[in-house]
């Protein structure tokens, strides 16, 4: 268990005002949970609190947002400190990670694009226990004025500090996530960020000629989906030509994504395709219904996502 540490970069500059709701993801999976070790400084106690450690889930650490990948002190260990700055004046840090990307610095990264995974490297110096990583809230021209995440919207969670570094919580509505609670801090996904993805990773059974469905629920986009609402597909099924497939919109209209083919003996699905769902409210309850149109085989639903 991580209980204290001491992270680069440790600047006093004061932050300048951005908006509240930061149009950032938390640094996973989203409708996934992961915990934290409470909010505090780049260095530990430093001020402002800039900084959440989060652990548990996959282990892997994705972008917050679309943005610029920038590699630091390269050559002070095996896996460098990553930052990603924003369009929206935020620039978000990834600290202790291994495995990094190996893409170079001044590339661009999409919105849960991999960046590494947790761990307790220090390239650049510190100090760490326990795997995790250790994420950071700047701002500025050249992303280094650290912005205190307190009153700030991260992954549709609200961030407080506590009394002291190491404390404080994540709300939402009124549930209260405090450090050490895993992993009941799920990832609500950034702030209506364009090409925002939601997704669903649980495995859903397709029993032989049967019928099931797969939710997914959409918050913090605002007004309607868009015209070109993209919904991609991983299905496994051993002939997937007896699979049928719509999309459910929160309205219980349904868009026809595949029809079945009696000739089509493949067995794996990975397909996106495009709908036009500009008639329904964004947020909601969307489904992926997958019926079984034949005999003598059975599969499951891997995975799928909704772009908007």
């Amino acid at each position: 268990m991580k209980r204290a540490e001491r992270a680069p970069f440790a600047r006093t500059a004061a932050a300048r005002p951005l908006a509240a709701d930061t149009g950032l993801s938390l640094p996973w999976k989203q409708g996934t949970g992961w915990g934290h070790w409470g909010v505090h400084g780049n260095s530990g106690q430093s001020r402002p609190y800039n900084s959440i450690d989060f652990f548990g889930g996959d282990g892997n650490v994705l972008a917050s947002r679309a943005g610029t990948m920038y590699r630091h002190c390269t050559s002070g260990g095996r896996w460098p400190y990553i930052t990603v700055m924003h369009d929206n004046g935020y620039t978000t840090g990834y600290y202790h990670l291994r495995d990094t990307t190996a893409k170079a610095g001044g590339s661009a990264v999409k919105l849960g694009e991999y960046l590494g995974r947790i761990d307790t490297q220090l390239p650049c110096g510190g100090s760490a226990n326990g795997d995790h990583t250790h994420w950071t809230l700047w701002s500025g021209s050249d992303g280094g004025t650290p912005v205190a995440v307190q009153g700030k919207t991260i992954g549709g969670w609200t961030w407080y500090e506590g009394a002291s570094a190491y404390q404080g919580y994540a709300q939402r509505g009124t549930t209260r996530i405090y450090r050490d609670d895993c992993c009941r801090l799920i990832n609500y996904g950034g702030g209506g960020d364009p090409g925002r993805t939601f997704q669903n990773d649980a495995d859903v059974t397709i029993p032989d000629q049967g019928t099931v469905e797969s939710s997914i629920t959409v918050t913090g986009v605002p007004g309607n989906a868009p015209s070109a609402l993209s919904v991609f597909q991983d299905v496994h099924h051993t002939w997937r030509g007896d699979l049928e497939i719509d999309l459910i919109g929160p309205s219980g209209r349904a868009y026809r994504l595949r029809d079945g083919d009696p000739d089509d003996d493949a067995d794996v699905i990975h397909e996106t395709d495009t709908v036009d769902a500009s008639s329904e409210t964004a947020n909601g309850v969307w489904k992926l219904r997958v019926r079984d149109l034949d005999v003598n085989d059975s599969g499951y639903i891997d995975a799928w996502s909704l772009t908007f």
